[in-house]
């Protein structure tokens, strides 16, 4: 099968995969319940046996008596690796330097590494990259500056808005060099900065699709200002928005600025109320989303019938912790 010229590598990655579980060559473990996107799926055990035999057989790569890989530098694999997954590796404090040997890499997962501290500027010539992801890595406060040149990047996770004292680290309005991105997760906290002629940083990302946003509990008013002050791409369909201290959402979450919505995730907020125009339909537009998603906002005072009449399109709702909801369900 060809890649289909309007396919990011994911969703080709995606679709092969649909095929492999089709198949009965992939067990699926775990499905997303808003529309049974596959979220985690294991080999079978008579498949990855085969596997790991013709991987043998052809002198691809080594392993163990237990069947884990060994890797080595100047294995075939090594050189031809595409994906590195290091996902919860505790132990990892830096990635070596050596990372940046690995010229055909695409994809690069460094999710929950939660000692991690540093990438090395070597990263910085994967220039096949299209996937890096460094979602829940604490430790992490910054990206190394010339990581803005991964033109090919398309999903990026982790993404820190790094304060000014980092000096080394590639700041928000770099993100404008990433125009095939498809996938944005941001990081915020206490010393993260956001000048003034950064905020239309995203504007120009047109292929951006979706938008995570974690504030980390941060309470500093400057940044607060600055997040209500983005102006984003308007083909967003999805949008995510974490640990935010606001008393309510921030304006550009509306229907005028964000016209092809479908699908919207609030959770672990200090919301009260939800910005005037949340639900304003003046500018034309009214809310298209068919998936909501509330969790954890105790202090939210909203009645839901009045959410219920902005967003007709409604078809999958997710509800928990809203104790002030009013008539809620």
């Amino acid at each position: 099968m060809h890649k289909r010229r309007s396919e990011i590598a994911t969703e080709t990655t995606y679709r092969f995969l649909s095929e492999l579980i089709g198949r009965c060559l992939i067990e699926v473990m775990r499905r997303r319940s808003y529309d049974g996107r596959v979220y985690s799926c294991k080999m079978h055990d008579m498949v990855r046996d085969l596997t790991i035999r013709i991987a043998r057989e052809k002198e691809f790569s080594c392993f163990d008596e237990g069947g884990r890989q060994i890797p080595i530098m100047d294995s075939r694999s090594l050189k031809r690796l595409t994906c590195l997954n290091l996902r919860d590796v505790a132990s990892l404090l830096e990635v070596p330097n050596s990372i940046g040997k690995i010229l055909n890499l695409q994809i690069l997962i460094l999710v929950e590494c939660i000692r991690l501290q540093k990438l090395p500027a070597s990263i910085t010539t994967l220039h096949k990259l299209t996937v890096l992801d460094l979602g829940n890595c604490p430790a992490l406060k910054y990206l190394p500056q010339g990581i803005s040149s991964l033109s090919n990047l398309q999903e990026l996770y982790g993404f820190k808005l790094a304060s000014l004292t980092h000096t080394k680290s590639c700041h928000f309005g770099k993100l404008k060099n990433f125009l095939d991105l498809r996938v944005l997760h941001l990081d915020i906290n206490q010393e993260s900065t956001i000048e003034d002629e950064e905020l239309g940083a995203l504007a120009d990302l047109q292929k951006l699709r979706v938008l995570l946003i974690n504030g980390e509990n941060c309470e500093e008013v400057n940044i607060l200002e600055k997040l209500n002050k983005l102006t984003l791409p308007p083909h967003l369909e999805e949008l995510y928005f974490g640990h935010y201290h606001g008393e309510a959402t921030s304006d550009w979450i509306n229907p005028n600025s964000l016209p092809e919505l479908q699908y919207l995730c609030l959770e672990y907020v200090r919301l009260v109320d939800m910005s005037p125009l949340f639900w304003s339909s003046d500018g034309g537009n009214s809310w298209k989303v068919k998936g909501l998603c509330l969790k954890f906002l105790p202090r939210l005072q909203v009645e839901w019938s009045r959410v219920q009449g902005v967003m007709p399109s409604l078809r999958y709702l997710e509800v928990s912790h809203c104790y002030m909801l009013s008539h809620s369900l």
